[in-house]
């Protein structure tokens, strides 16, 4: 776990700095269950929130005594309670979670649901900073769960504009990777190729190109 936040030092660190625009810190998980008290969901530190806080206390992060703005893309299947909790009323994160909203499922022939208490659309925050986007399953309907087509209109449609919109000095993604095609727990449909296309967005929807991805 510390070798991991090291990582993610040098890779955030660097992507902010005029020598490198971005950076893959190569670890695992993320961390956003982790919550300002306490650790969640095997995640012992948060390490977006450990790279933006280490941004925020380094020198590259001055900008001409201006406050420095960050945006958080979460694309893990899971909501990152974690993340929203440490960062909710903060105006200069903005924090996008696509996550499992509603499912459906069935056990042994009888109907059941589940839903993450965390990760609502209403949970906004102070500052209209904290963006939720639930994907619901329903039986019979979507089960199978979403795929390319339904991620890249979310990006386009919400991820893009509101990066134009809020302008980060440096856009984080925490990259979990379990809404892929052929995880047998998430069950959704993303595939390597579209996860690609997600990041080229991004990219291109950041002025700076300034983005790591956690």
């Amino acid at each position: 776990a510390y070798l991991a936040c090291y990582d993610l030092f040098d890779r955030v660190l660097n992507s902010h700095s005029l020598s490198r625009n971005n950076g893959f810190a190569l670890i695992r998980p993320p961390g956003h269950h982790q919550t300002y008290t306490k650790p969640m969901g095997f995640c012992l530190h948060n390490n977006v929130a450990i790279g933006i806080n280490a941004l925020r206390a380094n020198a590259k992060c001055d900008r001409d005594g201006q406050r420095t703005k960050f945006c958080i893309i979460d694309w893990d299947i899971h909501h990152g309670n974690g993340t929203q909790d440490i960062f909710y009323d903060d105006p200069d994160v903005c924090y996008i979670s696509i996550h499992e909203g509603v499912r459906q499922f069935t056990v042994n022939g009888v109907q059941a649901m589940s839903q993450c208490c965390t990760g609502l659309t209403e949970d906004v925050g102070v500052n209209g900073t904290n963006i939720n986007v639930p994907l619901n399953i329903y039986h019979d309907y979507n089960e199978c769960g979403y795929g390319d087509d339904e991620y890249l209109l979310l990006v386009q449609q919400i991820v893009v504009p509101v990066l134009k919109e809020f302008a980060p000095d440096l856009c984080i993604i925490s990259a979990g990777f379990d809404a892929g095609i052929g995880d047998t727990m998430g069950k959704f449909r993303v595939t390597p190729i579209a996860y690609g296309l997600m990041l080229r967005l991004i990219l291109n929807a950041c002025d700076n190109h300034k983005v790591a991805m956690v």
